[in-house]
């Protein structure tokens, strides 16, 4: 197999994509119509998961508006035993109220990526489902400003246990944004599990939370995500459905042939850990100054464990960062972790 071809194919595994959300631009000529009262559901169910998901430490919800800081990216892919190199980044952390957090690389930074990708776009892309853990979680009023409340039945291998779990199933106003489960274990949001896509293909993907607990507050200390996806045959290097290379490749397919999930595909995913162990303090707000995550890919046979961190130094916020600091930030997505736009996150 050709080391470029599954270099691609590690990297498109690794890169959680992103859920875009678009802003919808109101008809010209046409008046605005009369706000609706949006339906927030079971009042109980929203409270009881305000009550828990509150006590999580959130930047955010400490008055911090925006953020500059130093930061270096390792992706340590010597484990894997293949000549696979992807150059420490060096750049910006980047973020403001309202937007996902951005890593500005800096210019100089590493060299050519495997497989010819910007090495960049591909550390950006690999700690974008918990960049946002950098600061907690967003305030309340931030991510449930328009959302539908209910609870969810407990799966029946949990309704005989010892301590109870409840669940609460979150729909946002904006339908570009998908719905969430939370699960609630003594006033503690322990899981989430929300429908993401990767690589054009819609999977569960699912986090669990360790915290540390200060009393009122929970300050998150590690982040367990598991996301499980089909690998049709053929889309990994030396599968089942790999091209035959006696057969052009214009010779058309017998009907039905390479279509939705057959006896080639195989099961894959990505399992991540991610350890908040290092911690900076910005005016009344904390964040993470230092993630050290592992990242276990699976395709097929083929499982790869990679080390990967994430290092803040020289962090400032609010005052100290400028309209100019934030540039970068000119154009992304709104809508923070929970929106989408270039990170998953929470």
């Amino acid at each position: 197999m050709k080391l470029v071809t599954f270099a691609s194919a590690l990297m498109a595994l690794m890169l959680v994509g992103a859920v875009s959300v678009v802003a919808q631009e109101k008809p010209k000529g046409e008046e605005k119509p009369a706000a609706e009262k949006f339906d927030r559901g079971d009042e109980k169910a929203e409270k009881e998961l305000k009550k828990a998901y509150t006590r999580i430490i959130s930047a955010e919800s400490k008055g911090l508006e925006r953020f500059k800081g130093d930061g270096k990216i390792v992706i340590d892919t010597s484990s894997t035993g293949l000549p696979i190199q992807i150059p420490p980044q060096t750049g910006k952390v980047l973020w403001k109220a309202g937007k996902p957090v951005h890593f500005e690389a800096d210019k100089a930074s590493g060299g050519a990526g495997p497989g010819g990708m910007d090495p960049s776009q591909i550390a950006q892309q690999a700690f974008a489902p918990f960049m946002s853990f950098v600061f907690g979680v967003e305030a309340w009023d931030s991510r449930f400003k328009e959302a539908n409340f209910k609870y969810g039945e407990v799966p029946a291998a949990e309704k005989d246990a010892k301590k109870k779990k409840t669940y609460v199933i979150v729909k946002y106003k904006d339908e570009t944004q998908p719905s969430e489960t939370y699960s609630i274990e003594e006033n503690k949001v322990v899981g989430m599990a929300a429908e993401r896509t990767l690589q054009g293909q819609k999977q569960l993907v699912q986090y669990t939370f360790v915290y540390e607990d200060k009393g009122k507050e929970l300050k998150i200390k590690e982040v367990n995500l598991s996301s499980k996806m089909t690998i049709p045959a053929g889309a990994m290097p030396g599968g089942d459905g790999a091209p035959d290379p006696k057969k052009p490749e214009s010779e058309e397919q017998p009907e039905g042939e390479g279509e939705g999930e057959g006896e080639g595909d195989q099961e894959g995913g990505i399992d991540m850990s991610v350890k908040l162990t290092e911690f900076a303090t910005i005016g009344k707000a904390e964040i993470c100054s230092k993630m050290e995550v592992t990242i276990d890919v699976k395709m097929g046979p083929m499982q790869l464990s990679i080390p990967a961190s994430l290092v803040i130094t020289n962090p400032k916020g609010n005052k100290d960062v400028s309209d100019d600091d934030l540039k970068p930030l000119e154009g992304k997505s709104e809508g923070g972790s929970s929106g989408g736009g270039e990170n998953e996150g929470f």
